[in-house]
């Protein structure tokens, strides 16, 4: 299913020739923010979207990353993207599932980063997802977080990220995830519907988990 586009959106700020690929900035201010945690501490459940700055000509393949996951994990609606007047710069209006959650959005900035790797046409998924090209995802280190996420356990239940005495936050998906044990993503990562798991998608490799 192709990625059916809002109108396109205008860009004025002089400030859209800052910033480097994987760069996050709100419509206003627009000032792109490279710290992905940073940004997820600003962009909030109110936020009607943000742009993201990719290389050039690469928004099309990271918005079909993004909603491919969203039809693996049936999400709906759809998050909606929007191409620009700057070929480096992609809009996107994110569902409420992903601005629900504190973790789920430093996730999304981590998926949105991994989407540059993407390439729909060769459908690079999981190399896409666990890359560790520049710039990073970090997500390969949190790889049994997100196999349990991908599996349907979307429900983050753990510690509350704090931003301590700054407004900068820095924990987030990856802080919380990173290296950490089976016990500990299953503690904290639930289904929605209190369903228990049917499988251990820890034990899976990413094909089987995803393709079964």
């Amino acid at each position: 299913m192709a990625v059916d586009f809002l109108e396109p959106k205008l860009i004025k700020s002089p400030n859209a020739n800052n910033g480097d690929h994987g760069h996050f900035t709100l419509e206003s201010p627009f000032q792109f923010e490279a710290c992905r945690e940073r940004f997820a501490a600003v962009f909030k459940e109110t936020t009607q979207g943000f742009y993201f700055k990719h290389p050039q000509s690469k928004g099309r393949h990271i918005a079909e990353f993004l909603l491919k996951i969203e039809r693996f994990l049936n999400v709906s609606p759809h998050s909606n993207f929007a191409l620009t007047n700057r070929r480096t710069i992609l809009w996107i209006e994110p569902n409420m599932f992903w601005k629900s959650c504190p973790l789920k959005r430093s996730l999304l900035t981590g998926l949105l980063r991994a989407g540059i790797v993407y390439d729909y046409r060769e459908d690079n998924f999981e190399q896409a997802l666990l890359s560790n090209e520049m710039p990073r995802s970090h997500l390969q280190g949190t790889r049994k977080a997100l196999l349990r996420f991908l599996c349907g356990y979307t429900k983050y239940v753990g510690p509350e990220p704090s931003s301590g005495s700054s407004t900068l936050q820095t924990q987030g998906w990856r802080y919380f995830f990173e290296n950490k044990d089976e016990k500990a993503v299953k503690l904290w990562l639930k289904h929605p519907d209190g369903k228990r798991p049917r499988v251990n998608p820890a034990k899976f490799d990413l094909s089987e988990v995803l393709w079964a």
